[in-house]
């Protein structure tokens, strides 16, 4: 009695043997890069049925090494994306303010509610800033004692 392995690995032993022997008649030569996938392609295919350890996991491996790859290479720009982002929007709340806000606060409040609001104001984005510098220095973790 003879496992499913060994039935694929037949089948695909004989679908390489008959792509093998097809006749290459009146074709032009693929681009280089077709080739390269052609040729990974294959050697990927090689290398999942030739395995006596293959399974499932080798399999899932395999098709999400592109993705493991991406993964690896972008999420390095992530950090600097973000923080980027947060200086972004923190300054265009701090611009609109400044330009919308506050003449409107000039021109219909009095006094003290004027100093209320630029001290309180000042008070936030300073607080805002601060806190965000120190969670984006601050190792994981434990935070120092």
């Amino acid at each position: 009695m003879r496992s499913w392995r060994w039935f694929l690995s037949r089948v695909m032993r004989l679908f390489l043997r008959w792509f093998r022997l097809c006749p290459r008649r009146g074709r032009r030569k693929r681009p280089s890069r077709l080739r390269d996938l052609w040729n990974y392609g294959t050697v990927l295919l090689k290398s999942l049925y030739f395995n006596v350890l293959t399974n499932s996991d080798t399999v899932a491996d395999c098709v999400f090494e592109p993705i493991y790859w991406l993964v690896d290479n972008m999420t390095r720009w992530f950090g600097v994306v973000f923080v980027s982002l947060v200086i972004a929007l923190t300054s265009s709340v701090v611009i609109i303010v400044y330009l919308c806000v506050l003449p409107i606060i000039f021109s219909s409040y009095p006094v003290h509610w004027i100093l209320w609001h630029l001290c309180y104001g000042h008070w936030n984005l300073l607080m805002i800033v601060f806190h965000y510098y120190k969670a984006t220095t601050t190792c994981p973790g434990f935070p120092p004692q």
